[in-house]
């Protein structure tokens, strides 16, 4: 499909599959123009038609199935989000959803400091109100800085617990870096769970990919 960071959820008995699409400057493709995310859906996985085109320069768009609608996770920037900031709100069904809803939903308030940004990348629904959220919070330090999290968020409140970092670099071997600054990069893909232990699955310095098995489940 030509995206990147790709996604894929069942919701309402359809897939949803997405990712980032990028467009490089016309006289210079190593440099990029901008980004958007493409979102579709279908009952069959060759044949999806578009559900939504995310608002202009977000990533990091998830949604997951609840009770009684659907989920959506978002990732503003510039004037609301600052670097990148975790929005969510809920519809009814996915046909509601569109990009000014996405630009529109509140950001979660207490996940990042100001020199902090962060989102989500995949949403486990937990019971019928709480999602276990794993995503990644990122920092300048010495070159970029990012780290798998996950944390539980209770869809009634918007309220936040048990936000915590899973993993860093250091877990891993060293391998090549896409660039000098992305040496500390460690992204996250998704997390099976398998009652007491989950596998967690991520990027590693933006060349390679990454397992981390039988570690505590962190939403039990």
């Amino acid at each position: 499909m030509q995206l990147q960071d790709p996604f894929v959820s069942q919701i309402e008995g359809k897939w949803v599959v997405g990712g980032v699409k990028v467009y490089p400057v016309a006289d210079n493709p190593a440099a990029v123009e901008k980004w958007e995310t493409l979102i579709y859906t279908g009952d069959d996985l060759n044949n999806l038609s578009l559900l939504v085109t995310g608002p202009y320069k977000m990533k990091d768009i998830r949604l997951v199935q609840l009770q009684n609608g659907v989920g959506v996770f978002t990732r503003p920037q510039g004037a609301k989000g600052g670097r990148g900031k975790i929005g969510y709100t809920t519809v009814s069904r996915l046909q509601e959803i569109t990009t000014q809803l996405l630009e529109d939903a509140p950001i979660i308030p207490g996940l990042f400091t100001d020199e902090e940004w962060g989102g989500v990348n995949e949403a486990h629904a937990l019971d019928a109100q709480h999602v276990g959220v794993v995503g990644h919070i990122a920092r300048y330090a010495v070159g970029r800085e990012y780290y798998p999290t996950t944390f539980v968020f209770n869809t009634s409140n918007h309220s936040v617990f048990n936000q915590q970092i899973i993993a860093q670099r250091d877990c891993f071997p060293p391998t090549a870096t896409k660039k000098p600054d992305t040496e500390k990069v460690l992204f996250s893909g998704g997390l099976k769970m398998m009652g007491e232990f989950a596998t967690w699955y991520g990027g590693i310095s933006d060349t390679s990919a990454g397992a981390l098995p039988q570690i505590p489940n962190p939403f039990i």
